[in-house]
C-alpha cells in the first residue's frame, strides 16, 4: 500500500550560534491511507515539533516530508500552503479559530479556502454530535475553552484532508467529550482519513491501530493494537529510561 505521508530523517534545532536547542535528531515514519496512528513521549520529546515539520507548518533543518507524492522541500510558500489546503487539517493545542467569524463561519472555513462546496448538512450533524449545535451564532470569545477545542476538531474533520494532525484534541476536554471526539476521528479513519495524534493519554492512544513513541527527538519505538495498559506500561519506561 501506498504511503499518504512519509517522513525521513527530520532533523529542526532552534536557537543561534552557542544556544542551539536540537528538537529533532533524525525522526522517521511512514503513514498509511485510512490509519490511526497515537504519538507518545514525554514533555519535550519532539512530538509536536514532528507534527509540525510532517504537516508543512514548520520546515526541518534537514529530512525529506512526501505527502501524496509531493515532497515539502521542493515547494515554495504559495505551492505549500495550496498543498495543506487540499491534503493537509490540523488541530492545534492553541485551538486557531478566527476571532471575528461566528463558530459556523469558522466550521466552513477550510471548505471556503480551499474553493470547496460545504456541506451544511454534514456541518450541522458533526456539531451536533459535538455538543456546538447551539453555538454557530457565537464568536469564539463566547465559548468555553473545552467548545473551542470541539470547534476546532470539527472544523479540520470537515475540511476532509487526506491526513489530519491532532496535537493532544482531547486534552481541554471532559472524559465524556473527549470519548464522542475519538469516536469520531476513528469513523473518519474508517471513511480513508489518515489521523497522526498526539497525546499523553493512554486510553486515547488505545483507540488507535497503532502507537509510535517520541525519544529525544527520534521514534523509538512502536506499538500495534495494544491495549491502555501495556501503552502506559511502555510510555513509563520511555520516561524512566
Amino acid at each position: 500500500m501506498t504511503n499518504v505521508l512519509t517522513a525521513r530523517d527530520l532533523r529542526k534545532s532552534y536557537g543561534r550560534r552557542d544556544d542551539v536547542v536540537p528538537v529533532l535528531r533524525g525522526a522517521s515514519a511512514n503513514f498509511r491511507p485510512g490509519e490511526f496512528t497515537a504519538l507518545m513521549g514525554p514533555s519535550g520529546s519532539g512530538k509536536s515539533t514532528f507534527m509540525r515539520c510532517a504537516s508543512g507548518l514548520e520546515r526541518p533543518d534537514s529530512g525529506s516530508v512526501v505527502v501524496g507524492g509531493d515532497e515539502i522541500a521542493d515547494l515554495n510558500e504559495p505551492a505549500l500552503t495550496k498543498l495543506r489546503r487540499r491534503k493537509i487539517g490540523f488541530v492545534f493545542q492553541s485551538y486557531n479559530l478566527m476571532p471575528t467569524l461566528t463558530v459556523r463561519q469558522n466550521l466552513e472555513l477550510p471548505a471556503r479556502l480551499a474553493d470547496h462546496k460545504v456541506d451544511k448538512r454534514a456541518m450541522r450533524d458533526l456539531a451536533d454530535r459535538f455538543g456546538i449545535g447551539e453555538t454557530l451564532r457565537r464568536r469564539p470569545a463566547q465559548l468555553s475553552g473545552g467548545q473551542r477545542q470541539r470547534v476546532a476538531i470539527a472544523r479540520a474533520i470537515l475540511a476532509g484532508s487526506q491526513v489530519l494532525f491532532a496535537d493532544e484534541p482531547t486534552g481541554a476536554l471532559d472524559r465524556a467529550s473527549g470519548r464522542v471526539v475519538l469516536d469520531v476521528l476513528r469513523e473518519s479513519v474508517s471513511a480513508g482519513q489518515s489521523i497522526i495524534m498526539a497525546t499523553h493519554d493512554p486510553a486515547a492512544a488505545a483507540l488507535a491501530d497503532r502507537v509510535l513513541f517520541v525519544s529525544d527527538g527520534t521514534i523509538g519505538g512502536e506499538l500495534v493494537g495494544a491495549d491502555a495498559e501495556t501503552i502506559a506500561a511502555r510510555s513509563a519506561d520511555m520516561e524512566m529510561a
